[in-house]
């Protein structure tokens, strides 16, 4: 579980999106918000995902707080499956100052892994990994994710010493130690 603005959530994807989710609420709470970025959250809160968007690009067309905005098309595109869309959406966030955190690089980079895109994946789990407010589970997370990573590339040099790496940190890891072996 991961502490993130008041509230425990599952570590992973969901755990990512509901934490980014809450920053838009928070966002709206402090600099109250126009409706149109509250509606967006709420679609998003809802499932109602492509509507999300659309209520999200409405308020870029008023060019305000388009750091919020991408951000929210962005989780909606992720939801899709739309993980390439989502990463630039992630990437507009941020040119436009939003609040870098773990779990937006966090689901940068699990977007990046699904349309197999191991590099950024890799540029963002370092991100990660560099952030004060990482914690030890993420750490170990994406640890891990790093050594799939290397697997997927066929980089077996670097894979064994992502697990040499790793096993330093959690020698106990059953799944690692299995894949020392492999």
């Amino acid at each position: 579980l991961w502490n993130i603005m008041g509230n425990t959530i599952e570590l992973g994807d969901e755990f990512m999106k509901k934490g980014i989710i809450g920053i838009l609420i928070l966002t709206m709470l402090l600099c109250g918000c126009s409706s149109k970025l509250e509606d967006g959250v709420l679609l998003l809160e809802d499932g109602q995902y492509e509507e999300a968007i659309e209520t999200f690009e409405a308020q870029i067309e008023k060019e305000k707080q388009l750091d919020e905005a991408y951000r929210g098309i962005a989780i909606a595109n992720y939801e899709l499956g739309n993980y390439e869309e989502a990463v630039v959406n992630f990437e507009k966030a941020l040119e436009n100052e939003a609040k870098e955190t773990v779990a937006m690089y966090h689901l940068m980079a699990s977007a990046c892994m699904k349309y197999e895109d191991y590099e950024n994946a890799m540029k963002y789990y370092d991100i990660v990994l560099g952030m004060e407010d990482c914690t030890e589970e993420v750490k170990k997370e994406i640890l891990f994710n790093k050594i799939a990573i290397y697997e997927k590339a066929a980089d077996w040099e670097s894979a064994k010493e992502a697990v040499d790496t790793y096993l330093e940190s959690y020698p106990d890891d059953e799944r690692v130690i299995k894949e020392a072996e492999f």
